[in-house]
């Protein structure tokens, strides 16, 4: 019987919503969330792999240090298909449906004027339920509506997770690059490019902005962290060609404004910014 990587999460008040947003940024699966009578809060999380259980580890005690951790193997039973009752299908304005492989929106693809992205989470992040996916989805809905991404422009999806900005481009008949710095994440987004039979349109790379030295782009995606997002401002910029769009998520709303000063300050004018529960995306 596989077993599961069980991880305990036990946070004070004051840094639950910052762990709910690592959590949703960086799990494709669920948590379990239970409030102690004390305040705390035990965040609970289950994941197959070992490897990627020792990598969510170490980013979660960088980013917060002080939250006491316990790990432990537990049997996996049906869980791993399961949790399928609980996966719907995700509608984008009237211009995409994520759907996954089991799914009736994945059999009635393409259909009605509907493109349907076939995601299958899998390990990496990326599916359209949490709030910062699907801005940027919505982002580059309402771009394709207004003429700004069409066909024969050139993307680059930076921190692709699941493939699933990268793919919704390449069905806008643009092609591609999609990289992202995690093994898994790489794997994720080569099966879901298949799937979704946009091989020659979606060329995906392990790496992050030194996957992409001296290249420009139309239109730059990165679904990440306000804190990368910042530093990696001056390089972003770079890589944009004069005109080009820019869709940056994976924001806290209350980080929102330090983002955007982080690329106002190396020339761009001021972003749009579209906002979902406590997440926002800032867009040029």
């Amino acid at each position: 019987m596989q077993e599961l990587m069980r991880i305990d999460i036990l946070v004070c008040p004051e840094h639950g919503e910052a762990v709910t947003g690592f959590l949703g940024l960086k799990l494709s699966c669920g948590w379990e969330e239970i409030e102690r009578p004390d305040g705390s809060v035990l965040f609970r999380v289950h994941l197959e792999s070992p490897l990627l259980a020792e990598q969510f580890i170490t980013e979660l005690k960088a980013c917060f240090p002080e939250v006491e951790i316990e790990q432990a193997q537990v049997e996996a039973k049906d869980w791993t298909f399961a949790w399928r009752e609980f996966f719907t299908p995700v509608p984008i304005r009237n211009r995409f449906v994520v759907a996954a492989p089991w799914m009736e929106e994945a059999r009635q693809a393409d259909k009605g004027g509907v493109t349907a992205l076939i995601i299958d989470p899998r390990m990496a992040f990326g599916t359209g339920h949490h709030a910062s996916t699907a801005l940027c989805l919505e982002a580059v809905a309402d771009l394709a509506e207004r003429g700004g991404l069409c066909p024969g422009k050139r993307f680059l999806d930076l921190g692709t997770g699941s493939g699933i900005l990268a793919i919704a481009c390449a069905k806008l008949d643009m092609t591609g690059v999609a990289c992202d710095i995690d093994p898994l994440a790489v794997e994720n987004a080569l099966y879901n490019r298949e799937v979704n039979q946009v091989d020659g349109a979606v060329d995906i790379r392990l790496g992050s902005l030194d996957s992409v030295a001296g290249e420009t782009f139309d239109c730059i995606l990165a679904n990440i962290l306000a804190g990368p997002l910042m530093d990696m401002a001056p390089g972003i910029i770079r890589c944009l060609k004069p005109g080009a769009h820019l869709i940056l998520s994976g924001i806290l709303t209350t980080q929102a404004e330090r983002v955007e000063a982080a690329f106002t300050a190396h020339g761009l004018p001021a972003a749009g910014h579209s906002r979902k529960d406590e997440w926002s995306a800032l867009i040029w």
